[in-house]
């Protein structure tokens, strides 16, 4: 598993929403600045309204994945989901 390449997912799905906000651009700057592409260090890093935010938004993108058939995004994505909760 390529580690990075989960946060890239995230990454990508965060530039799918139009409605920029402080939320959105708190976590832009967290995957950005995690140590070597580490997904639990950007777990562990974020604060319970962007916890809150991404739960919606990943069980969102892990559908929207499931029904485009692309597995490997569904694989990274949950991952990174089972590290939130």
């Amino acid at each position: 598993m390529n580690i990075e390449q989960g946060l890239n997912y995230l990454r990508e799905s965060l530039a799918n929403y139009e409605e920029e906000n402080e939320i959105i651009d708190r976590i832009r700057r967290k995957i950005d600045h995690v140590n070597a592409g580490s997904q639990l260090d950007f777990i562990q890093n974020l604060d319970e309204e962007e916890v809150l935010y991404l739960d919606n938004l990943l069980k969102q993108e892990i559908h929207y994945a499931r029904h485009a058939h692309d597995d490997v995004r569904v694989t990274e994505l949950t991952n990174i989901y089972s590290l939130l909760i």
